[in-house]
C-alpha cells in the first residue's frame, strides 16, 4: 500500500513526537509513505519514508486569531494550502495513493484543509489521526469566543467529508 501523509509537525513536539511513533509502525506494514510537511526529523524515519518538503508558513496566534474571527475562515492558512497545491499536485497525481492520512493537532488546521483538497482533487480515501480534540473545548481555548464557534464551523464542515478517523 502507498500512503500520503500530511502533518504539519513531525519532529521534537509534544503531537510531533507521536506522529513520528506513528509512521514509523505505518512504515513497517506498507510499502511506501510519502510525508508532505514543512517540518520534519528526517534522521529519525525509517527508509520508505519519503519527505515532500511543503514550504513553512507562520502567520502568528494574533494575525491567524483575526482571521478567524472577520471571515470564519484562516485565510492564511488558506494561502499555505494553496502554495503548497501549486508547487505539488502535478508530481502527486503521477502518483498511484491507496488513500490520504492527515495527522493533526489542535491549532494546527491547515492539514486538515491541505488533504480535504488532496482527497478531493485525487480522488483518494480521506482518514484522520488526531491527537487532541478538534478543536479543543471551550474552557482551554483562549481567544474570543466568536472565533472559537467560527473554528468549531470550520471543524465539522471539514471533517464531516473524512472517510474514516483513525
Amino acid at each position: 500500500m502507498k500512503y500520503l501523509v500530511v502533518s504539519l509537525e513531525v519532529r521534537d513536539t509534544a503531537p510531533g513526537i507521536v506522529f513520528k511513533s506513528l509512521l514509523n509502525e505505518m512504515a513497517d506494514t506498507t510499502t511506501e509513505i510519502h510525508l508532505l510537511t514543512p517540518a520534519a526529523d528526517k534522521q529519525f524515519l525509517k527508509p520508505n519514508i519519503r519527505v515532500i518538503d511543503a514550504r513553512s508558513y507562520s502567520a502568528g496566534w494574533d494575525r491567524s486569531e483575526r482571521s478567524w474571527r472577520r471571515y470564519g475562515f484562516n485565510k492564511y492558512d488558506m494561502k499555505w494550502v494553496s502554495l503548497v497545491l501549486l508547487k505539488n499536485l502535478r508530481r502527486l497525481r503521477a502518483q498511484k495513493y491507496d488513500a490520504v492520512v492527515t495527522f493533526v493537532s489542535n491549532g494546527y488546521y491547515a492539514s486538515l484543509d491541505l488533504s480535504y483538497m488532496l482527497s478531493r482533487l485525487l480522488n483518494l480515501k480521506w482518514l484522520i489521526y488526531s491527537v487532541d480534540a478538534l478543536p479543543c473545548t471551550e474552557p482551554w481555548y483562549e481567544a474570543s469566543m466568536s472565533s472559537y464557534r467560527n473554528i468549531w464551523k470550520h471543524i465539522r464542515k471539514v471533517c464531516g467529508k473524512a472517510d474514516c478517523f483513525l
